[in-house]
């Protein structure tokens, strides 16, 4: 008998609460409403958030840090002042050895050096970044634009150069002109040549999009006198690779570096991506940041559910009696008022992220323009000029299980309200 009652209860419930949802269906709408735009919104965040943690760790890997950089520890201490002296000795040797480590999938070797550059009687200051042009990830972002050039005009070995547009307008300089640079050595001279502009471009790290001028690593070791050597090189290795093997990886080329202590004058720094400076930490503080912005908007979409919940509570005295004094339990009251919150945040926050997930879909493929959006404000960051918002399944689980859990825990005192009816007192009231 116990358990026929058991059945019966759980089969009428669930379609109490139904109809209870449905009866004040202009109070429901508004409740559910609220949720949904809340998910919506949140979502839209969230994507945001993830395309702009994706698109910087991205950009930091590429023309950065690659996954594992390596450089002089002396010149990381230095690093403010460009210590060309400190380069990496034998770097061909060293780099030929680390592309034969399993799991690496390619390296780069980089230069960076400051320069006077000349040009129609003007003098400017510009960065030299010495890069690869068969390997630098540097120009294969998504939102680099080539205005002058393009990527089959840069040849390796060859004196030609590429600008950024910023340099470009500054100078007056074109695709075909040519322009003198004079720099610091890394003997402590100084030392010029002359290069053609092979191609003027808006990359779309802004980041490198200051006055820089991209030149073959080697053409620029020449002429900063670091006997073909290298201030950096950057390790790649396989996607998704785990911390654990990352660490091997460095283990190994440290073991390199022993093998050759011969060569090695001054020990190398070899560090994963995240540990080369703050920047991931930034990534953790971004994503906590819009967890706690999503609970907010929650909670402030938890009051409207709160007063409707409340207002239902107040007009169902009555029925709540006579649920009562029909053998209903407090508990199953308590739980038929909270299934219909759960019934209706859940609808509300499900329509929500489906709704998210087709305009992060379609914002995905058109991109999302940051300096429109005021995006100039935070270079610095290796953020690129466009982000493309996306959003993990896991993320549209957390934005839903977030909402109703919210809207639950707000209707909690409202549901109490409800057990404390008395229903010889209920049925002596009107409503």
């Amino acid at each position: 008998m116990k358990d026929k009652r058991k059945q019966s209860a759980e089969t009428v419930i669930p379609a109490m609460a139904f109809r209870n949802i449905m009866r004040n269906r202009q109070r429901t709408i508004l409740s559910g409403s609220t949720i949904a735009l809340v998910a919506f919104v949140v979502c839209l965040l969230f994507s945001l958030d993830s395309g702009a943690v994706s698109d910087m760790k991205n950009n930091v890997v590429n023309d950065v840090t690659g996954n594992i950089r390596i450089r002089t520890e002396r010149y990381s201490e230095n690093e403010r002042i460009l210590p060309l002296q400190f380069f990496i000795p034998a770097t061909d040797e060293l780099t030929r050895k680390i592309e034969s480590i399993d799991g690496v999938t390619g390296t780069e070797q980089r230069i960076t050096a400051a320069a006077s550059i000349y040009r129609n009687d003007k003098i400017e200051t510009a960065v030299l970044t010495g890069v690869s042009y068969n390997k630098t990830r540097l120009f294969s972002n998504r939102s680099t634009l080539f205005i002058e050039g393009n990527n089959t005009d840069l040849v390796n070995g060859q004196k030609t150069a590429v600008i950024t547009k910023t340099l470009s307008d500054a100078l007056g300089l074109h695709a075909g002109d040519k322009f003198t640079f004079f720099t610091r050595t890394a003997a402590g001279g100084s030392n010029g040549a002359t290069f053609t502009v092979a191609a003027v471009v808006h990359l779309g790290d802004t980041d490198f999009n200051s006055m820089r001028c991209f030149m073959d690593w080697r053409e620029l070791s020449g002429i900063l006198r670091m006997d073909g050597n290298a201030s950096e090189i950057f390790v790649y290795t396989r996607k998704n690779m785990s911390e654990s093997e990352s660490d091997g990886i460095i283990q190994k080329i440290k073991m390199l570096e022993k093998a050759s202590a011969g060569t090695m004058e001054m020990p190398l720094e070899i560090l994963p991506w995240k540990k080369t400076g703050s920047v991931y930490a930034l990534f953790d503080l971004m994503d906590t940041i819009y967890f706690f912005v999503a609970v907010v908007f929650f909670l402030l979409a938890s009051t409207v559910i709160f007063n409707t919940t409340m207002m239902s509570v107040l007009e169902r005295r009555k029925e709540i009696g006579t649920l009562m004094s029909l053998g209903m339990s407090k508990y199953t009251v308590f739980g038929m008022i909270l299934l219909e919150i759960i019934m209706t945040s859940g609808s509300a926050a499900l329509a929500g992220c489906a709704a998210g997930a087709v305009i992060i879909n379609l914002w995905y493929t058109q991109g999302f323009n940051m300096y429109a959006a005021g995006g100039s404000a935070v270079e610095g960051m290796n953020l690129s000029a466009w982000i493309y918002p996306s959003l993990a399944f896991s993320r549209y689980i957390l934005i839903f299980v977030t909402g109703i859990c919210i809207s639950v825990a707000a209707c909690i005192l409202p549901a109490r309200q409800a057990m404390r009816v008395e229903p010889a007192e209920a049925l002596r009231t009107e409503n």
